[in-house]
């Protein structure tokens, strides 16, 4: 999180600060320094690398651990095959004012953001759907609005 604006005149030093350093999870504080005050703040977590479930079994079956059921091994295989891909999105959504959303100009109403949201697929006609899309959509653009009047 930017804390104060930084400037490209004068270097920017970063120092990393170890939290944690588990087996599979750790976690590094990062303060980004500019004349010497905190210009930006970051907590960052990483997990190792762990293999799949689906991965672990097909291996133990093709060693001869384990047996699987031709039907269930082929299921696994497409599992894993499908792991990284990335469904279609549910909304397309567009800032109404691209610049005001770029911080390249500044709001006369910092506290107030605008949103132009459509669903891709075709809704059904049931109200509970449409104020969960409502409430989907005021949650993942409610972090903007907060930060917009800390932008400089």
């Amino acid at each position: 999180m930017f804390i104060l604006a930084a400037g490209i005149s004068k270097p920017i030093d970063y120092f990393v600060k170890t939290l944690r350093d588990g087996r599979s999870f750790c976690t590094r504080w990062v303060e980004a320094k500019q004349r010497g005050h905190i210009v930006f703040t970051c907590q960052i977590s990483f997990h190792s690398w762990l293999r799949d479930g689906a991965e672990q079994l097909l291996e133990q079956a093709a060693q001869g651990h384990y047996q699987i059921n031709p039907v269930r091994e082929e299921r696994l295989r497409q599992r894993i095959k499908d792991k990284f891909k990335v469904g279609a999105p549910l909304f397309e959504m567009r800032p109404t004012d691209l610049e005001e959303f770029l911080a390249l100009k500044m709001s006369p109403e910092p506290n107030k953001s605008f949103v132009w949201v459509k669903s891709v697929p075709k809704l059904r006609e049931d109200d509970r759907i449409h104020r969960m899309m409502a409430l989907y959509n005021t949650d993942s653009t409610l972090t903007r609005v907060a930060l917009k009047s800390h932008l400089t």
